[in-house]
């Protein structure tokens, strides 16, 4: 199909041959010319084929601005050389164009040896393969070493990676791809995400966190698109890709997570805009997602109604959103205190948010819009997508006409274009309804009602006529470095009264910095008492030589170098009339639950509110029960409960509260006619290990728990009063060698017993005894088997 004697050229250098003469005029980059043409190691524009046969090959790219259907042919002999069509959407360039493509002499076939996706308002023709090898990792720095080969959508963790995960070191990435590398095999932990969309991406060492630490690796096709798009989600729009193509928009969300348009011209950006649970079967939907590669956040979380979401909440589900290894936009928020909250602590979790989604429906100018997203910017240090915006809303007390507000959203989209800082845009749709104070809405971009014709109003054709720029701006990008982390979800707990149990949740890797956990006893100042691994989840504090009084700890992390984390804050107040909730965060067995969304364990997790988080018995098998192991013996005497979904209204109506003896299940509380769904009752103080909630009969035929509360205090091994004897008093206390005893009654029996209850001394008949030969600590002293006092041996 071509001439065997090719003529070949750059844009300073040009050779003509004896065999034929062409002619060819170059003005800047445009080229026009005849016969056969080879582009290599440069980027060419040119007006259109002009009837001759082009060659693409290595680090090349020809951009054709008039596209004309069979006046010339390409030839894509390299995975690096490549076909723009100016205004030629996709689907276009399948029905008319590919007959005049070839991909290193065979017949160009979307999908099969080659990818067609939007450029700007065109196209972009890209010679690879869908299993196109776009990413190749290294062992070694510098791009030596063992290396493996990965391709676009497929998940690789640790068995995929095999001997790659943890030693990564340097990778290749090839240009119309983005890459996103973790810590963890699930997309947690640290991560970061490399575009390569005008060049390759070489990174000759991966930086701190990832370098040698990378468990999860997902290649994305990249795609070319312009900043305007759609949102169309509501009923009026049916979830339907039309807004979008009829305003020319160049990628469009629907609020939800699926689509199920043809998305050969535009890209769907999918959304997660609610979260409750960490089971949801959307995660997974998201995950098996192979048309996006854009996640966006919680939509408007912070607004009143079933939908808010508090600070902690959004929080605790976004480590899901990282599950995906998409770029992740943020919540949208209205309210900035608590969204720029969440964006802190993400920073501080090492939490990835590549850029901020804003919804501004202001009412200045084209500048005041632009300054809006100029200071979330400069707060945030990333690129805004400006996901609803309109000028005004219902709300709104204005009542301008619909060429005003053309010309205002004109004025706007314009500034949108020209400033990098902002990635992308899309309008809101209102109804054409009054507003709030009865004046004309006048902000629809279709008339009402939209279906089935779709008119179009002055807005909308503000909207449609805008061209707008590319998205994305490498320069706008954020570059989150690694930072230590404290510990998370610290809980403390002391079953034995000698032994503070602290755990708590790990986000750094092993071997990065080192924990210091710091006390404060009683009225002391805070004092450093260990120094551990950072890779570290627990630690125990042996509190003997203090006693029984309030703790107060923090911990944080530290290595040299780096600023010191936060600290994290925990208490436990150890002193023997401080109350407490015994059970919560416990271990629990349920006989039945409904599935495994409510578990047990929910009904213990300090949460009252949550319609996520409760325990719910399965239909029908009634009666059930909870048991909570109180993982050490306590003295408790109040029961607490909340039970109901949608807000307390499903009362356990029958039901027996029990404590375990040590032989068998005794009754506290019973109830056969209760009516209340916030459920109390004290009494008389037991002391036991174990609890059981028996339900015989609910109001539903279920049973349904927000929580269960069990409030008791500390008690010691012995199960005895060791803070007070009416009939014996011991001194000296604190004691260094021997420990005296008197009272009214014949002394029989004096025995010792650690704080863990083991007896190390017992003596008959005797007043006193020595304790020179046991260690510094807290001791029981127990009296003719019926009484114990506690002492402080010195």
């Amino acid at each position: 199909m071509f001439n065997s004697k090719i003529q070949r050229f750059s844009a300073l250098n040009f050779n003509f041959k004896r065999t034929f003469v062409f002619f060819f005029v170059l003005v800047g980059l445009q080229l026009s010319a005849q016969n056969a043409v080879v582009v290599e190691n440069q980027k060419l524009t040119i007006a259109n084929l002009g009837g001759n046969n082009y060659t693409v090959g290595n680090n090349a790219e020809l951009r054709v601005s008039a596209p004309i259907v069979a006046n010339g042919t390409v030839n894509l002999t390299s995975d690096s050389g490549w076909l723009i069509l100016d205004g030629v959407p996709p689907t276009q360039v399948m029905m008319s164009y590919l007959s005049s493509i070839l991909v290193n002499g065979q017949p160009a076939a979307n999908n099969v040896n080659l990818r067609v996706t939007n450029y700007l308002q065109g196209s972009v023709i890209i010679p690879h393969t869908p299993n196109f090898e776009a990413l190749t990792l290294y062992k070694d720095a510098g791009y030596s070493g063992d290396q493996m080969k990965c391709i676009p959508l497929k998940y690789y963790k640790t068995p995929e990676l095999g001997t790659f995960d943890n030693t990564v070191t340097s990778f290749k990435l090839k240009k119309g791809y983005m890459a996103t590398f973790a810590q963890n095999e699930n997309g947690t932990g640290f991560s970061k995400v490399y575009i390569a969309d005008q060049n390759d991406i070489e990174v000759t060492s991966l930086p701190l966190g990832l370098n040698n630490l990378v468990s999860f690796v997902r290649v994305f096709p990249w795609r070319y698109t312009a900043k305007k798009g759609f949102g169309a989600g509501f009923v009026d729009f049916n979830r339907s890709i039309t807004p979008a193509q009829l305003t020319k928009s160049s990628w469009f969300y629907n609020w939800g997570v699926p689509t199920t348009e043809d998305l050969t011209d535009f890209e769907f950006v999918t959304m997660k805009s609610y979260a409750n649970s960490l089971t949801d079967v959307k995660w997974q939907e998201i995950n098996n997602l192979n048309y996006c590669n854009h996640l966006l956040g919680y939509n408007e979380p912070n607004n009143a109604g079933p939908l808010n979401m508090t600070v902690a909440e959004q929080l605790k589900y976004w480590p899901k959103f990282m599950e995906s290894g998409m770029r992740l936009g943020s919540p949208a928020p209205t309210n900035w205190d608590e969204f720029f909250e969440f964006m802190d602590k993400c920073d501080e979790l090492n939490y990835r948010v590549d850029f901020v989604a804003i919804h501004d429906y202001g009412e200045g100018t084209a500048e005041a819009f632009y300054r809006n997203c100029k200071r979330v910017y400069d707060r945030t240090g990333r690129p805004i997508w400006v996901t609803e915006f309109n000028w005004g809303g219902t709300w709104s007390t204005a009542t301008p006409t619909y060429n005003q507000i053309a010309t205002r959203i004109a004025e706007i989209i314009d500034k949108y274009d020209t400033e990098g800082i902002i990635e992308r845009y899309a309008i809101f749709n209102f109804s054409e309804e009054v507003n709030r104070t009865g004046g004309v809405q006048n902000r629809s971009v279709f008339y009402t009602p939209a279906i089935p014709d779709y008119r179009i109003t002055p807005i909308g054709e503000a909207y449609r006529n805008n061209v707008s720029s590319m998205a994305f701006n490498p320069s706008g990008q954020i570059d989150i470095s690694l930072k230590l982390v404290a510990p998370q979800n610290l809980k403390i707990t002391n079953s034995n009264a000698t032994t503070n149990k602290l755990v708590w949740d790990n986000l750094n890797y092993a071997g990065f910095g080192t924990i210091f956990i710091e006390r404060a006893a009683g009225a002391s100042g805070y004092i450093t008492v260990a120094q551990i691994s950072s890779n570290s989840s627990s630690y125990d504090d042996n509190i003997t030589a203090t006693g029984l009084v309030q703790y107060n700890y923090r911990l944080s992390v530290r290595q040299a170098g780096f600023a010191n984390s936060k600290y994290v804050l925990g208490s436990i107040d150890l002193s023997p009339n401080v109350v407490f909730n015994v059970a919560l965060n416990k271990s629990v067995i349920a006989s039945s639950i409904n599935s495994s969304t409510y578990p047990g364990g929910k009904a213990v997790d300090g949460d009252i509110v949550s319609d996520a988080s409760r325990w719910v018995t399965k239909s029908g098998e009634l009666p059930a029960y909870i048991e909570i192991d109180l993982n050490g013996f306590y003295l408790i005497s109040q029961l607490k409960f909340y039970s109901g979904y949608q807000g307390y209204n499903s009362p356990i109506t029958s039901f027996a509260f029990q404590y375990w003896n040590g032989t068998s299940w005794v009754d506290i509380v019973t109830e056969t006619d209760n009516t209340i769904s916030s459920y109390s009752k004290n009494f008389t103080e037991v002391r036991t290990d174990k609890v059981r909630l028996n339900i015989n009969s609910t109001s539903s035929g279920v049973a349904r728990f927000y929580e269960i509360e069990v409030y008791g205090r500390i008690s010691s091994s012995l199960g005895l009063n060791e803070l007070d004897s009416n009939s014996f008093s011991i001194y000296p206390n604190p004691v260094a060698t021997t420990l005296t005893v008197q009272g009214a009654a014949n002394i029989e029996l004096i025995e010792i017993f650690d704080v863990n209850g083991k007896k190390l001394i017992s003596e008959k008949a005797v007043n006193s005894v020595e304790v020179s030969k046991l260690s510094a600590g807290i001791y029981f002293l127990k009296v003719n088997d019926k009484e114990a006092i506690k002492f402080l041996k010195k």
